[in-house]
């Protein structure tokens, strides 16, 4: 059985914020990358 994992990365209410900052992109793409090497990682 393969194991699996879901990542929650990022929710806020559209009352709070209509779009993300650059800052808050350019975050969100650095951990993604993260989680894909350490996912690429697992599979090795």
């Amino acid at each position: 059985m393969k194991k699996e994992k879901t990542y929650l990365i990022w929710i806020y209410s559209k009352n709070e914020s209509e779009d993300m900052t650059p800052d808050e992109k350019k975050t969100i793409r650095h951990l993604v990358d993260v989680l894909k090497k350490e996912n690429q990682s697992y599979e090795n």
